[in-house]
């Protein structure tokens, strides 16, 4: 059942955005579903090196949630799932989606996600 009204849905976009400490989080890419604990297949390596990239979650209206343009290096291949994390290494896993369209690489480059949470 969609949530009718606008106020509550923002309240719930905005509790996910608390999730992370004073709302961020960390984005993370991988080249394969990374699973309900957000655990496989977690990009590594590349020159510059792959890491996950923290971005501040800004709150929209009527339950919508975002974050900037955030770019992240890649050693290149597949990259099919961003993740999202409570920090840059270990942390607490938040939660993932696939990209559309699908990245694939011929060699190590930067692949840019723009976050978006949205409650309906």
């Amino acid at each position: 059942m969609p949530i009718a009204s606008a106020a509550t849905r923002q309240i719930l976009a905005d509790a996910y955005k608390a999730i992370g400490a004073s709302g961020k989080a960390w984005l993370g890419l991988h080249s394969a579903d990374p699973g309900d604990a957000g655990a496989l297949a977690e990009l590594s390596g590349g020159s510059p090196v792959y890491e996950r990239v923290e971005f501040t979650w800004t709150s929209g209206t009527g339950g919508t949630i975002s974050g900037p343009p955030t770019t992240v290096n890649t050693p290149g291949g597949p990259v099919t799932h961003a993740s999202l994390w409570t920090a840059k290494t270990g942390g607490v896993f938040i939660d993932k989606c696939p990209l559309n369209p699908t990245q694939n690489l011929g060699g190590a480059g930067p692949v840019t996600v723009t976050p978006v949470f949205t409650v309906s």
